[in-house]
């Protein structure tokens, strides 16, 4: 029988979890993301700071586990310019945090803890993205509720009326 303890097989990475950007269609589908949090890192290879500081930290947040949850993406602008050009970009690296196409966190440059703390918080501002649509679709539906007993009310205070009137031969 062989000793797997004298083996020294290094150890397995986790498979990636970034996805690239290659397309408009592409990008507007990954930031309509209705059960996940999409962080898109916008990088080029003609920009130190995108190849020194967003592809390591990309594939650092995306290993750990507290970050299982947000989904990573990669959009190099000189290979797929319209979601860059969409957003605005002025400078690279670009970070943003996408749920449900709302933009919740993004900044430009070379700040490794800012991305960080974006990144932990992420899940926390899901949630509250999902109470305040909770909140919104009660206050429709109360709305909506509130115009149905008028417009009954209108109706039958209008039969009523006509049941009043006088029958004419």
């Amino acid at each position: 029988m062989a000793d797997d303890a004298g083996d020294d097989k290094p150890a397995q990475e986790k498979p990636l979890r970034i996805t690239a950007i290659t397309s408009l269609r592409q990008y507007e589908a990954v930031i309509a993301e209705e059960t996940s949090v999409s962080c898109i890192a916008f990088t080029s290879p003609f920009c130190a700071h995108s190849a020194q500081m967003a592809l390591p930290l990309m594939k650092e947040l995306s290993a750990a586990p507290e970050n299982e949850k947000v989904n990573f993406y990669l959009c190099d602008v000189s290979a797929c310019q319209e979601p860059a050009t969409k957003e605005g970009l002025c400078s690279l690296p670009a970070f943003f945090f996408y749920f449900g196409k709302i933009c919740f966190e993004s900044f430009s440059g070379n700040n490794a803890e800012k991305l960080r703390l974006m990144a932990k918080a992420a899940q926390l501002k899901k949630t509250e993205l999902l109470q305040q649509r909770e909140k919104q679709k009660e206050e429709e539906a109360k709305a909506a509720a509130a115009a149905a007993a008028a417009a009954t009310a209108a109706a039958a205070a209008a039969a009523a009326a006509a049941a009043e009137q006088p029958a004419t031969a």
